[in-house]
């Protein structure tokens, strides 16, 4: 528990006041704190033990904490006097649990700071001063890095949590802190040096057994983020197999799972039987085979003519005279003995059947122990072949040389195992909206789900096919209506021509009317004027009616001559329009 100076309230005729914060990770592995009571959450707790450790720092910037002292003074006496007493077995005496005060001091390479005496000479009796060596080393064999004071990053802050928890025993596994893992021996006078704890020493058996139980722990955890092991450190000389590569380095792991001892789990197929040798035959063994065989087949024929007439005989005989195979007695008709190749092909026939009557009982009858053993050193290669894929070890032995970037290993176990706890959300079926979460246990769940999404499959199809019916239907009937509409447009098209067409017959026959009118009225006029000019001639010269007539005549019928030809173009232009429309023209 970590308590600030300024949360130690000292009350007059009471007890102080402390709140102290707790430090933990939660279940998902994230940073939390706590404020709990300190007396309180102490008396919740059997102590073996109870360590008091003030840490100070010593930095360019960093002033003396005068409140750190006053807390202690405070604090330090009813922490004593708190810690329960365990009578022993002498009646005069008591063993009380052991409580330790210690005054750590860190600060960075080569600083001198001005207050050293004030920071040990506190009113309250310290068991240790104990002053972190300002060395900065991944192992006891490796340089020095030098520690420096950085307020903003957090080297500085590491490197003093190191000490905190190697002197207060916050490391897992180890009961002890650093003050009492210090032999005797050690002391020189009041002076004793304490080996540091290095972030991957393993110090007791314990330890290492509640390391190794934590990495099992998080490599068997379902949240891919906490299992993988490249999370808080990785593998030196190694490197993570990506996701693109994934599936061709399983492949690869399958293959050498099944090649381990000359192939103990690989599939073996039966031998199958080999095509017999062919014999060679020449020419003239072939023309004297086939003769042996038709004279063969020759010299048998009244054999099998005889033979054929017995059993014909011997059939109309049990027909007639034994009741047709029903009587008492009966006469041998002499079946016909098999061939060899028949008999070859029977016993085949029987064999085969009786193969799969045996495959029939095994698919029905419980899995029985397996005709093929398998060493115990088979399984222990296929534990180191997993391994040297999870951790780099051994890969040489499965094939697998280091590269320059190092060993390939998967950063997570998923890769390798599939979890069987992991469930799998899905949508149901019969319910629109709601999920159904399935297992790898809940097998009966899992077969109905199936059923019910196959026949919403097949519902869906069903539906799918009617509404692609009704589509094509539709788009058929949209042709037919735009047929329809393109053949009345045509019809109002050609409707709108002939209405044109006869208004311009109309019109022409208008002017035609009018024409002739004209032409009329201009002849009745010129009758007139020539009848006038033979009422009246003139004097002194006579002519005769006709001359006059035939004098004025000539201009008339010119005239009339044009008009009508005029007309007759006219005309015969507008018959050549209308016959070349197809409507005939009055």
């Amino acid at each position: 528990m970590w308590v600030r100076p300024e949360e130690v309230t000292a009350i007059p005729g009471e007890p102080p006041r402390v709140l102290a914060h707790i430090l933990g990770s939660s279940t998902t592995n994230e940073l939390e704190e706590i404020e709990v009571d300190l007396f309180e959450q102490l008396a919740r707790q059997g102590l073996t033990g109870t360590r008091l450790l003030v840490v100070r720092p010593l930095a360019e910037g960093v002033e003396f904490d005068a409140d750190q002292d006053r807390a202690v003074d405070v604090l330090a006496p009813y922490l004593k006097n708190s810690i329960p007493q365990v009578p022993t077995s002498a009646v005069t005496s008591t063993d009380q649990i052991p409580f330790l005060l210690i005054n750590l001091l860190v600060g960075p390479t080569e600083h001198v700071t001005a207050w050293a005496d004030q920071v040990v000479a506190a009113r309250q009796p310290f068991n240790a001063h104990i002053v972190a060596s300002p060395e900065d080393r991944s192992s006891p064999f490796s340089g020095d890095a030098f520690v420096r004071y950085d307020n903003a990053g957090g080297r500085f802050a590491g490197f003093a949590m190191m000490h905190i928890a190697t002197i207060a025993g916050f490391w897992q596994g180890l009961p002890r802190g650093g003050y009492e893992l210090i032999r005797e021996t050690a002391w020189e006078g009041n002076r004793a040096y304490v080996s540091r704890v290095f972030a991957s020493a393993i110090l007791t058996d314990g330890l290492i057994q509640r390391a190794c139980a934590r990495v099992l722990e998080r490599a068997a955890s379902a949240d891919p983020e906490r299992s993988a092991l490249t999370v808080e450190a990785n593998v030196s000389d190694t490197f993570a197999i990506t996701d693109d590569v994934n599936d061709p380095w399983i492949n690869y792991l399958i293959d050498q799972a099944f090649s381990l001892r000359d192939g103990a789990l690989a599939y073996r197929p039966a031998i199958s039987d080999e095509t017999p040798v062919k014999t060679e035959f020449t020419l003239w063994n072939q023309f004297l085979d086939f003769s042996r065989f038709s004279v063969d087949k020759l010299v048998r024929a009244p054999y099998y003519f005889g033979l054929a007439l017995y059993r014909r005989i011997a059939r109309t005989s049990n027909a007639t005279l034994q009741g047709g195979d029903r009587g008492s007695a009966f006469v041998d008709e002499r079946a016909d003995k098999p061939d060899i190749r028949d008999l070859e092909l029977l016993r085949r026939y029987d064999q085969i059947a009786e193969e799969k009557s045996r495959a029939d009982r095994a698919l029905v009858s419980p899995v029985l122990a397996s005709a093929t053993r398998t060493p115990p050193e088979l399984w222990s290669d296929l534990r180191k072949l997993v391994f040297a894929f999870l951790d780099g070890s051994g890969q040489e032995q499965f094939g697998v040389r280091r590269t320059e970037a190092g060993r390939p290993v998967f950063p997570r176990v998923q890769s390798l195992f599939t979890d069987p706890s992991v469930t799998v959300t899905v949508a149901d079926p019969d319910r629109p909206g709601d999920m159904i979460e399935l297992g790898w246990l809940a097998r009966r769940e899992t077969a109905e789900a199936l059923d019910r999404l196959a026949q919403s499959i097949i519902r869906g199809n069903d539906e799918l096919d009617a509404l692609l019916t009704e589509l094509v239907d539709a788009s058929a009937r949209r042709d037919t209506l735009v047929a329809r509409l393109d053949e009345l447009d045509r019809e109002r098209v050609d409707a709108v021509e002939q209405q044109e067409r006869q208004r311009a017959a109309e019109r022409d026959a208008e002017r035609l009317a009018e024409r002739e009118a004209a032409k009329a009225a201009k002849s009745a006029a010129a009758k007139s004027t020539a009848g006038s000019a033979a009422a009246k001639p003139r004097k002194g010269r006579s002519a005769p009616a006709t001359n006059a007539s035939e004098t004025s005549s000539p201009e008339v019928d010119s005239d009339d001559r044009g008009e009508m030809a005029d007309e007759a173009a006219r005309s015969s232009s507008s018959s050549l329009a209308s016959s070349s429309k197809g409507v005939p023209t009055s």
